[in-house]
């Protein structure tokens, strides 16, 4: 006889049976908690649980046996930012707005993202990120309690590199959980290896012949640590576990060695695991289509909310259409290079890329997508081509492409452009001799061959000089080769080419007062400060020390550094004034970000400020770490 049966026949009141019944099922259940990891830039065909043979990843493979795997699932946008607010917010880019890794901001009030979601039903919610193009003040940390990212370092740095290791992130990540209050929570951790360049650290680098393979078995040791952490406080068994990325990597497919100018499945097709509370469901294998947008959607009917009507994204542990698509887009060659725009359709059997020209393929039959059947499927295309139209919306110009800092462009001499969306421009895909060329001219300079790089690059802009970025990067070269004259008129181009966008205003700036033009770099602080005012109290810092007046360079730097936005020659010059002053306190609080984020010179002023706290130890082996560094000096 059942303990209720055995209490009906003993005639118990009906509320006490109540709360003895609840008493025996363990009360009310706390809805679950949830776990988001994205590893960026991991193609799906790299794994071994998608098949791959040469990689190892036993975290992920583990993680993979107690979960529903989705098998042809795809990122919106092969850029990490635009990706990861699609992601967060269930919403196709031309809904949310954020159609590049620059120039742009999700509007959190407007489209709420998951944790504003999840928060809003009592969890504690916390974001750690490896790359600091996930910073707060894009928008996509919204609705976090916490958004831990890395700072950019140096201004001089490509802002899609400026990042920190993945065991970095996750030791914050750990001390959050560590320290949260009861109740439910919702963890995001981002991981930035594999991204290029592909430097795994030992015994990666020895154990795999190639990098990329070596980088993603670094991500997984992280995510092994992450879910051993989860076990030991008995949080692993009843959460809900997902692992994402938020694009793949050309790796030479289709002529494409990194990402964001394509729209073939290199790029597109992402890992999707779902590890659902007690491993309900484990080992299933999903085939239908699905996209990021679905993970909100996902994630809150697994953790027990509603699903959400209006968002693009479907429950994808649900019933799905039988005739799901999924939708892609780039805008970075129309933004960076001046080449047309791609937008992809793809569904279980046909995948549509289209621009100027349209690609239709078979995955059933060519999975690569070698194959164009345009001219025999014209009427797939044209269906596909629909779907594309109906979700697509123009492009909204940058931030940074206003008026007023066009016309103080002007004013200094600069000829300024933006391209219009009625221009013809020439489709990627034809490029691809100058992209091969550009992405050899990249390689080469952060391999240290500035000649080589100097050679690739020139002969890039040479036959196209409106792109923008690589004007960037030859700057970089020239400035490393000691020709700053040639340099600045680089980092000019680059300017005019960017309308004026805050970050190229600064770095330009940076240079004219490198080499004494003070006024000229005052201006553009001017005109960085309409959208960027703290990242530019940095620059009119420099220009004010430039000019004698350390007292109100030293106010200016305080109020960067309070913003969270300081950079690491700003922490630099804090802290040695709070060393100077006697207060290694204030200076290990300025200059620890540094321990992970620094060099060797700020790794030797923070070794002085814990040596004068008492932490010694933890000094020397900072000053091995920058003796190592720098073994020369």
């Amino acid at each position: 006889m059942s303990r209720i049966a055995f209490l009906r026949r003993a005639n118990f009141a009906p509320l006490a049976l109540l709360a003895i019944a609840l008493a025996a099922c363990g009360g009310p259940r706390e809805r679950p908690n949830v776990v988001l990891i994205s590893i960026d830039t991991l193609r799906a065909d790299r794994l071994p649980v998608y098949g791959y043979g040469a990689g190892s990843t036993p975290a992920i493979d583990a993680l993979a046996r107690d979960s529903v795997r989705f098998d042809a699932a795809y990122a919106n946008y092969p850029l990490t930012l635009p990706s990861h607010v699609s992601l967060f917010t269930g919403l196709l880019p031309p809904r949310h707005g954020v159609r590049d890794n620059l120039g742009y901001r999700l509007d959190g009030a407007a489209h709420p993202t998951v944790a504003a979601r999840l928060r809003a039903a009592g969890y504690s919610t916390g974001g750690f990120v490896s790359a600091y193009v996930l910073r707060g003040d894009t928008g996509v940390g919204s609705g976090f309690d916490v958004w831990d990212a890395p700072g950019l370092g140096s201004r001089r740095e490509f802002l899609d590199l400026a990042q920190r290791p993945g065991s970095k992130t996750l030791e914050a990540a750990r001390a959050w959980l560590a320290g949260r209050g009861a109740g439910p929570f919702f963890l995001f951790l981002h991981l930035y290896e594999p991204h290029a360049p592909y430097d795994p650290p030992e015994p990666f680098r020895s154990r795999f012949a190639d990098p990329y393979d070596g980088e993603v078995a670094t991500a997984d040791e992280v995510v092994g640590r992450l879910l051993d952490d989860l076990r030991a406080r008995g949080l692993y068994q009843d959460a809900i576990v997902a692992l994402v990325s938020d694009h793949g990597e050309g790796l030479g497919d289709h002529g494409e060695s990194k990402h964001g100018i394509f729209l073939y499945r290199a790029t597109l097709r992402v890992p999707v695991l779902v590890k659902l509370p007690a491993a309900r469901r484990a080992g299933e294998v999903i085939a239908s289509p699905v996209e990021l947008v679905d993970l909100p959607n996902t994630l809150l009917v697994a953790a027990g909310l509603d699903r959400d009507e209006t968002l693009d994204g479907l429950d994808a542990l649900g019933r799905l259409p039988a005739d799901r698509g999924t939708y892609a887009e780039t805008f970075y060659p129309r933004l960076h290079f001046g080449w047309s725009d791609l937008h992809a359709w793809t569904e279980s059997r046909w995948s549509l890329v289209d621009g100027p020209a349209a690609e239709l393929f078979d995955l059933a039959a060519d999975p690569g997508q070698r194959e164009n059947l345009l001219a025999t499927e014209r009427r797939e295309a044209a269906r596909l081509r629909g779907e594309i139209s109906r979700r697509d919306v123009p492009l909204a110009a940058p931030d940074s492409s206003d008026a007023e800092a066009a016309r103080k462009l002007a004013a200094l001499g600069y000829l300024t452009g933006t391209v219009d969306a009625g221009d013809r421009l020439p489709d990627p895909r034809t490029q691809r001799d100058l992209l091969a060329d550009l992405e050899s001219g990249t390689d080469a300079y952060f391999a240290g061959d500035d000649e080589r790089a100097l050679e690739l690059l020139g002969r890039v802009v040479e036959r196209n000089p409106g792109m923008r970025d690589v004007w960037g990067i030859l700057a970089r070269v020239l400035d490393r080769m000691g020709r700053p004259r040639e340099a600045l008129r680089a980092w000019d181009r680059l300017l005019e080419l960017s309308g004026g966008a805050p970050d190229a205003a600064l770095l330009v700036g940076e240079r004219h007062l490198a080499v004494g033009d003070v006024a000229r770099a005052r201006a553009l602080a001017e005109i960085a400060a309409s959208a960027e005012p703290e990242k530019a109290d940095e620059l009119f810092a420099e220009v004010a020390l430039a000019e004698g007046r350390d007292a109100e360079a030293d106010a200016l730097l305080e109020r960067v550094l309070a913003a969270g936005v300081a950079s690491e020659p700003t922490r630099r010059r804090l802290g040695l004034k709070a060393l100077a002053a006697g207060d290694p306190a204030r200076a290990l609080e300025i200059l620890s970000p540094l321990e992970a984020d620094g060099g060797p010179d700020s790794w030797i002023l923070l070794a002085l400020a814990r040596a004068e706290t008492g932490a010694g130890e933890a000094g020397v082996e900072l000053l091995a770490r920058a003796r190592a560094a720098a073994p020369s000096e």
